[in-house]
């Protein structure tokens, strides 16, 4: 997936309201991108238990075991696999201040929260989510110097990827068919005569950011306690109205801006030191003259 570069901008768009209202239903997966004013990023991985569902028919005590299970088939499956990624990566490219067991990089395990199972990676700042999320710290400098040899001034940074949940693993299944089986897999194991079938997934992905004035092309838009909430939508068939993720911000080239506000100072300076001299020469002309008249 292209990383969503857009952190820290100082922005000059506006955004809309919903744009195409599409309620998520609450059983659904999600993936959430989360940017702080701070510089810091979550990533969070929503999974649905449907236990509000099973709860009709069965007891609380086969409820609970059930989510420790999934829970544990979530752990084992998903979390292990980004953890060891993250220090495939870390090994690939080594630097001390990115290291799993620092400071800059943390993981919360999954754990059962209304009728989720939920886990997240945190960041501290930018750099390291790039260095975990951009390949690399050769691929942290190719981003940050594209772009900036052009004289303009006003620039757009953008974004595009395709949903999470469509992205191919190795065996050529989606993100959303993995953690779907993954889920059915565990409610058969803890329920063996339960009908599977009558569980509809839906999923979204959603990037949620401080700046009010990034543009998307989300399903929808709004605002949220948190800043500003950009949701794209799949069904349980798959089907995307927007299956590529795009974002894209105007960003003011500040240096220039500010160096054609001291040349707009100096000219404007310089205008009226002349008009000045000129306005004084002919004042002493006056007088000159008013004094060899009289």
């Amino acid at each position: 997936m292209k990383k969503l570069f857009l952190v820290g901008l100082s922005l000059s768009l506006m955004i809309t309201g919903c744009s195409r209202e599409q309620p998520l239903p609450s059983s659904s997966f999600c993936y959430e991108m989360k940017t702080a004013y701070d510089g810091s990023i979550s990533q969070t991985f929503i999974f649905p238990t449907f236990s509000q569902e099973l709860s009709e028919k069965y007891s609380v005590e086969q409820i609970e075991n059930y989510e420790n299970n999934l829970c544990k088939n979530i752990y084992d499956n998903v979390y292990c696999n980004f953890y060891l990624n993250y220090w495939l990566k870390y090994i690939e490219h080594p630097n001390s201040e990115f290291s799993l067991n620092g400071d800059r990089i943390f993981f919360e395990p999954p754990i059962v929260e209304e009728s989720n199972v939920i886990f997240s990676i945190n960041y501290t700042d930018i750099e390291a989510w790039r260095f975990f999320n951009a390949g690399g710290e050769e691929r942290q400098t190719e981003i940050e110097d594209s772009g900036e040899k052009d004289f303009k001034m006003i620039y757009t940074v953008e974004s595009s990827s395709i949903l999470p949940f469509l992205q191919l693993n190795t065996e050529g299944d989606t993100v959303a068919e993995v953690y779907r089986r993954l889920v059915n897999k565990t409610i058969k194991e803890n329920f063996a005569k339960e009908d599977i079938s009558k569980f509809s997934y839906n999923y979204e992905y959603r990037y949620l950011t401080p700046y009010e004035r990034i543009r998307s092309n989300a399903d929808c838009i709004k605002r949220v306690q948190e800043g500003t909430a950009h949701s794209w939508f799949l069904n349980s068939n798959l089907e995307a109205s927007n299956s590529e993720i795009k974002i894209w911000a105007r960003e003011p080239n500040v240096g220039y801006w500010y160096l054609f506000a001291l040349i707009g100072i100096a000219i404007l300076s310089i205008i009226v030191f002349i008009f000045y001299g000129i306005f004084k020469k002919y004042k002493n002309k006056g007088k000159n003259r008013y004094s060899i008249e009289k």
